[in-house]
């Protein structure tokens, strides 16, 4: 492959040295430890004492540097546990900081900047004597459904709703993808790591679509989350609100933008409040055409807050690679970032004139245009992923992560 032949993968893929040893917990005991500081993370904010958001922030620290630290210092048994929380460990943590640290700061700055332009009377609402960080139990459900659910309306449930789905239609969903994870990973148990390191490229890429049992996986547990709450409250789902049910599927993307408009968004919150939030607002504030010009502020505008993204989830897949493995994190942050740059170029492409006009001769070509115009699209982002998923998969292949998951193969049992 020729992309793991460059001197630059040789770099980001060179396995730091081991800088201590983590302690072997069992992972019943690293399950609760986990639950447990998220537990104490969420009760915190709707706790009424400590009433200051200060004292709040203190106790707060400990226990978010504690949840972080936690996939660093100890190893369970199970990878697929270890990864699976070194994800939520790094996500929750990352989410922590941005409701107890950075929000706070963000609310008490608004406060200051409109109790002038407010009487005394009015400043002293019920939410103004609450705090940012005394949170109601609404409040915090919202929160706790956010990653798989977003509430767009406060309306009364409408069971006439057209587009509803009833939990039995996603129990249908659920065996196809479960039938389409359990085959990935059947196929891909044939192969070692001595075997992939023997294939040529167009072979290479093939294996690489095995890999869609990662994606496969994240929808089957979304799947799996929507239809508890909908036999829990009788009610059917609605796809606005679980925005992954009815998500078309990535793998037919035309560009970049959207291929990553299509992937999973469960870290969504994360991604806006802490990468393209600030982002934007710097670009927004100190890139302006007035100090940088006009074509340096909009490429600033365009180009920033998407980098910020790609560079965060390079971070949090890095993390979990050097946790589990103690992989280099610098080969997952390079994949992102490179996919990040793709993203930038074909949104800037879409927005320049060559871009309008292959967008107009879409539109109004005929079937046969269309199908192939879409279809020059698919290739092309097929070879950015052939060329830099070497990047992301480093840390998988050398471990053989897809041999961690064949106990849970149907077909493996079958048929060994």
């Amino acid at each position: 492959m020729w992309t793991a032949d460059t001197r630059l993968f040789a770099i980001v893929t060179l396995k730091p040295p081991p800088y201590f040893n983590p302690l072997p917990v069992s992972n019943i005991l690293y399950t609760v430890l986990f639950i447990s500081l998220s537990n104490a993370l969420y009760g915190l904010l709707i706790l009424p004492r400590p009433r200051s958001t200060l004292g709040k922030q203190l106790i707060a620290f400990p226990l978010i540097l504690a949840l972080v630290l936690l996939p660093l210092v100890t190893r369970p048994p199970s990878v697929v546990v270890h990864q699976s929380q070194c994800a939520g460990a790094i996500a929750f943590g990352m989410r922590m900081v941005d409701l107890f640290l950075l929000r706070p700061r963000d609310t008490t700055a608004m406060k200051k900047k409109n109790d002038s332009d407010l009487s005394q009377n009015e400043t002293a609402t019920s939410e103004g004597k609450r705090g940012p960080l005394m949170w109601t139990v609404a409040q915090l459900r919202t929160e706790l459904w956010s990653p798989v659910r977003r509430v767009i309306s406060t309306h009364p449930y409408d069971s006439n709703k057209p587009g509803l789905i009833p939990a039995v239609n996603l129990i249908k969903q659920v065996a196809v993808y479960i039938l389409v994870s359990d085959v990935c990973i059947f196929t891909a148990s044939r192969f070692s790591l001595a075997d992939l390191r023997n294939l040529s490229t167009i072979q290479y890429g093939l294996f690489l679509c095995l890999f869609g049992f990662i994606h496969f996986s994240v929808l089957l547990i979304y799947n799996f989350v929507a239809i508890g709450w909908s036999l829990a409250t009788g009610k059917s789902v609605d796809p606005e609100e679980w925005t992954l049910i009815s998500k078309p599927l990535p793998y037919f993307a035309a560009t970049p933008s959207e291929f990553w408009g299509r992937w999973h968004s469960m870290f969504r919150t994360i991604w806006v409040d802490l990468g393209y939030l600030p982002a934007a607002r710097f670009a927004k504030e100190h890139l302006g055409p007035d100090r940088v010009g006009p074509g340096v502020a909009k490429a600033a505008r365009l180009g920033l807050p998407v980098m910020a993204v790609f560079g965060l989830s390079g971070i949090l897949h890095g993390y979990v690679v050097f946790a589990v493995w103690r992989e280099s994190p610098w080969a997952q942050i390079m994949y992102f970032l490179l996919q990040g740059i793709a993203v930038v170029v074909s949104k800037a492409i879409e927005q320049s004139s060559f871009g309008s006009m292959i967008q107009l001769r879409y539109r109004q070509g005929s079937t046969v245009q269309r199908a192939a115009l879409r279809a020059v699209g698919i290739v092309l982002v097929g070879c950015l992923h052939i060329f830099t998923a070497p990047f992301f998969l480093h840390a998988f292949l050398e471990n053989e992560i897809w041999l961690a998951v064949v106990k849970g193969s149907v077909l493996c049992r079958l048929f060994g």
